[in-house]
C-alpha cells in the first residue's frame, strides 16, 4: 500500500492505527522538543529542535488528511468530505463514523474492497502496529518521567543559586483547594531578595505554571505587593517548581 495514494481505501482498522500511531509520534516530538528547549543553553540545537518540530507537523497534517481521504474511498465518499471536519458539533459524528463504521463491502468507486486482501498480512500489520503503539506508548511515559526529573534538578539548582527574574510556584497550606501561588525574584543583594507574589492562588501547579505563562510580564493585575527574605529562607518554602527564562542571543 502506498501511503501517499489518496486513491486507495483504507480500512477502519488501519484507519485507526495509523491515526494513533501519528499522534503519538506527534507526542513524542513536542516531548523531546519541550525537554530540549527546557534544558540546553545551546541556541543552534534548540532551533533545530524547533525546525523539526515544525517539519514533523506539517507532515503529520499531510499525512493525516491523506488517511481520512483513503477512509472516506472505503465508505464510497469523496475527499472532499474531509472538510467536514471543520464543522463544529458535526465533526465529533464524522470522526466517530470514519472510525467505526464499516467500509462498503465488495468493490466501489475507489478501489477492491482492502478486506478481501490476504489475511494474513493484515494478522501481521495488526502484531507489528501493536508493538509499535506499545513502543511510542512507553516512550512517551520515558520521556515524560525523564521531564519531571529535569524539572526537580532545575528547581534545585535556581534554589541553590537564584537570580533575578527567577519564578517559583510554590504550595500553601489552604484549606480552600486553592494550594498553590507564585512568586519572582525583582532584586538580589547579598543575602537579602525582593520577591513578588502573585495575587491569585491557584488549585494546581499545571494551572500556577499556565498562570505564569500568561501573565509573567503582567503588571498590578497580576502580582502584588514586594516584599523582602532572606536566601535561606528559600530552602524552607515549600517550592514545587522554579523556572528560569533562557536568552537565546
Amino acid at each position: 500500500m502506498k501511503i501517499f495514494n489518496t486513491k486507495e481505501r483504507l480500512r477502519r482498522t488501519d484507519y485507526f492505527f495509523q491515526k494513533t500511531i501519528s499522534f503519538l509520534l506527534l507526542i513524542n516530538l513536542i516531548f523531546v522538543f519541550l525537554v530540549v528547549g527546557e534544558n540546553t543553553e545551546n541556541s543552534v540545537l534548540y532551533s533545530i529542535s524547533t525546525i523539526l518540530t515544525v517539519l514533523f507537523l506539517f507532515g503529520f497534517i499531510v499525512f493525516d488528511a491523506i488517511s481520512m481521504i483513503k477512509r472516506l474511498h472505503d465508505l464510497n465518499k469523496k475527499g472532499t468530505w474531509y472538510f467536514a471536519r471543520f464543522i463544529p458539533l458535526y465533526n465529533i459524528v464524522f470522526e466517530l463514523g470514519l472510525v467505526f463504521e464499516r467500509g462498503i463491502k465488495g468493490t466501489n468507486s475507489y478501489g477492491i474492497d482492502p478486506r478481501t486482501l490476504d489475511n494474513k498480512n493484515f494478522r501481521k500489520s495488526i502484531i507489528v502496529n501493536s508493538c509499535l503503539l506499545a513502543m511510542l506508548i512507553f516512550s512517551i511515559i520515558s520521556i515524560s518521567n525523564f521531564k519531571k526529573q529535569q524539572d526537580l534538578k532545575l528547581t534545585s539548582v535556581i534554589i541553590e543559586n537564584p537570580k533575578i527574574n527567577d519564578y517559583f510556584i510554590f504550595e500553601l497550606e489552604d484549606t480552600t483547594g486553592y494550594n498553590y501561588n507564585i512568586f519572582k525574584i525583582d532584586n538580589i543583594v547579598g543575602d537579602s531578595i525582593t520577591v513578588t507574589s502573585a495575587i491569585y492562588a491557584y488549585k494546581s501547579e499545571f494551572d500556577a505554571d499556565k498562570a505564569l505563562d500568561e501573565n509573567k510580564n503582567s503588571g498590578n493585575d497580576f502580582w502584588g505587593e514586594k516584599e523582602k527574605i532572606i536566601r535561606e529562607d528559600l530552602e524552607y518554602i515549600n517550592i514545587s517548581k522554579a523556572r528560569r527564562e533562557k536568552n537565546w542571543w
